[in-house]
């Protein structure tokens, strides 16, 4: 059992997530030596509503096509996952379970200032921590009525680089708040999960 729980970061950090680096910032920032590509999302909180609450991590990918080589969807079966169209939304596993939600059920999701509406789910991803759905650009706009703040880098960087030596390139630049290395959040929840 815990060679199976421990498992469970390399397939999130590594089968799910893809992307090397998750940078914060106040604005676009340009790609920094050693990256070799990057793209940009809108990372927020909402909340789901279905038979109960619960909060999920929403994001919106400025590129949707570009999402494939940072975040792999696709369902418990490994079955690729489309990307959702308009009124649409891909949510975790968890959370659908949670909820009792299935595809083509129609939920409503809120923000922190409590606008929101309702979408139809897609689809249901495959995710081991935390909760997120995905959507585009189009429904975030009709469902919250407000722009889109576009606020997370995913960064892959050149074969041979030191991702730390990037990660510490992007934060010279003083719209970059955090930089999260994926490297080390694998190592950190490997070494929880062996712990348990």
């Amino acid at each position: 059992l815990r060679d199976s729980i421990s498992t469970l970061a390399e397939d999130q950090y590594g089968k799910i997530f893809l992307y090397d680096l998750a940078v914060t910032v106040s604005e676009d920032v340009e790609d920094v030596e050693g990256v070799k590509e990057s793209t940009i999302v809108s990372s927020t909180s909402i909340d789901v509503v279905k038979d109960g609450t619960k909060s999920a991590n929403l994001l919106v990918p400025k590129e949707p096509k570009e999402l494939e080589s940072y975040i792999d969807l696709h369902t418990s079966k490994y079955k690729a996952i489309e990307f959702p169209q308009d009124n649409e939304i891909v949510i975790s596993h968890k959370l659908a379970e949670d909820l009792d939600i299935e595809v083509g059920d129609e939920i409503t999701i809120q923000n922190t200032d409590l606008a929101g509406g309702t979408v139809t789910v897609s689809a249901i991803m495959l995710n081991y921590f935390q909760q997120y759905a995905f959507m585009n650009e189009a429904t975030y706009e009709s469902v919250f009525d407000e722009a889109i703040d576009y606020n997370v880098i995913f960064a892959n960087v050149e074969d041979g680089e030191d991702v730390h030596q990037v990660s510490t390139n992007y934060m010279k630049d003083s719209s970059v708040k955090t930089v999260l290395v994926t490297e080390g959040l694998r190592k950190n929840v490997a070494d929880m999960m062996k712990s348990v």
